[in-house]
């Protein structure tokens, strides 16, 4: 008996041990540009970023996949780095800082007592790609006035990348980078 116990426990342990690791990821803003094509601007107005909300569904750490229309999959070995929410809203910093340099973008909260123009609140209701390959972002996006805290503007966007069926996962982080880089821009056309 204690033979078979301790024959047991020994591929219990072995199993624990062989389990594969877990891959980590990040989405990325869009590169600067090289040094000597850099701009430098007088700032003509500051913005704040935030807060950045997703959907309960996506407030974890490992990469959900939609199965079906109603079911989802999560990965345990298949991450994200850090908080997605701050993820999305530190490529949006960048982007933003990258396609309108003579503004000045700030994160929010942090830097909630900076005068701004504007301050833009990000709700992320789907950022997830389905089984068909579909990459797919649904943003509400808030424009406040940083003066008067009212309402300016409201939108809606969704953008969708299509990588095939047979998708890997970095195939599917770096389509939803391409779909945030795509939010950032639509973002930018409309606080020019």
């Amino acid at each position: 008996m204690l033979k078979h116990l301790l024959l047991l426990t020994s591929f219990v342990f072995l199993a624990a041990c062989s389990s594969p690791n877990s891959t980590f990821y990040v989405l990325n803003g869009t590169s600067p540009l090289p040094k000597g094509k850099m701009q430098h601007y007088k700032s003509t107005q500051k913005v704040a970023i935030g807060p950045v909300s997703i959907a309960n569904y996506l407030d974890r750490p490992q990469i959900v996949t939609r199965t079906a229309s109603n079911e989802l999959k999560l990965d345990e070995f298949n991450r994200w780095a850090e908080p997605l929410n701050q993820n999305i809203q530190q490529v949006l910093l960048n982007d933003l800082s990258q396609q309108l340099p003579r503004t000045q973008f700030y994160p929010y909260p942090q830097y909630r007592n900076i005068p701004v123009r504007y301050r833009l609140a990000i709700d992320i209701s789907r950022a997830d790609t389905d089984a068909q390959g579909n990459s797919v972002l649904i943003s509400d996006i808030t424009v406040f006035s940083g003066k008067t805290h009212q309402v300016l503007h409201k939108y809606q966007v969704e953008f969708s990348k299509n990588i095939g069926p047979n998708y890997t996962y970095p195939q599917a982080v770096s389509a939803m980078n391409k779909n945030v880089n795509r939010l950032s821009r639509f973002i930018a056309k409309k606080i020019r």
